[in-house]
Order: C-alpha cells, then structure tokens, then sequence
C-alpha cells in the first residue's frame, strides 16, 4: 500500500478491523509497517483507546480487552490526549454533525493534527471536506 499521507489517525472501526482480521486489516498493517520504518506518522484519539477497550471487553471479555491494549501499546503510534482547544473543536464538530461524542473527539483530533482519519464508520461521510477520510471496506449494515 502505498502511503497516501504523512500523518494518519486510526478511528476505532479500523484498529478493531486489524486486530480482528477484517476487511481493511491489511490496509492498516502497511500503515504500522510504514510508521514503523518512518514513513509515516499513526495516531489515536483517547477516545479510540476508550472505545477499543469497551468494545471488546463487552463483547469478548476483560482479559480479552487487557490483551488487546497490550497490542496497542507496542504499536507504532502516539496517543492524543485532549486539551482545550481539542476539547471545544470536538464540540463544534458535534454541534454541527450527526456523529457520536466519541467519533467528534477523533474526527477533532485529526483535523487538529492534518491527519488523514482511517475508518470502517459511514457516520464520517458528513465530515467530508472538513476532515481528510480515508474510508476502509464498511460492514454490511444490519438488516439488509
């Protein structure tokens, strides 16, 4: 894959995709290979660190989640951790866009650092325009 832009930020959907083995886990293996030699910079918000636990701690289990923080930690990346100024931009973006709390915070992140946000998550195609997306394979919505 070649490396599109300096800078990424992974949202949940795609570090759940490559720890899973979805659809899009390749694309995310040559992004951490790519920061690992430095070509490239990688990214999370706090809230993908939050989201990542919580996810598969309900849906797997506790020690399932530990391991998978564990992984995290030995990735090649820098965790972002909010400040004010992140703080009121994930606010604004909220305000104006369809998106979750967490989702705001990681799409604030990304403007804030002009990362390209890698995601699995339809709920971004609002933020087109405003924040650099680079959309993986989305999941089959539920009932279709």
């Amino acid at each position: 894959m070649p490396v599109k832009n300096a800078r990424a930020l992974l949202d949940t959907s795609a570090v759940i995709a490559a720890l899973e083995g979805e659809p899009g886990c390749e694309d995310i293996r040559a992004r951490l290979v790519a920061a690992d030699s430095g070509r490239t910079e990688l990214f999370l918000s706090f809230a993908t660190v939050a989201e990542v636990y919580y996810i598969t701690h309900h849906d797997h289990s506790a020690p399932k989640a530990d391991d998978f923080l564990a992984i995290l930690r030995g990735w090649p990346l820098t965790i972002v951790y909010a400040d004010e100024a992140l703080t009121l931009d994930a606010g604004r973006l909220k305000a104006a866009h369809a998106i979750s709390f967490a989702d705001s915070f990681i799409a604030a992140t990304a403007r804030q650092l002009d990362a390209e946000l890698v995601h699995k998550d339809p709920e971004y195609e609002s933020l087109a325009g405003i924040v650099k997306l680079a959309p993986l394979p989305y999941k089959p919505r539920k009932g279709r």
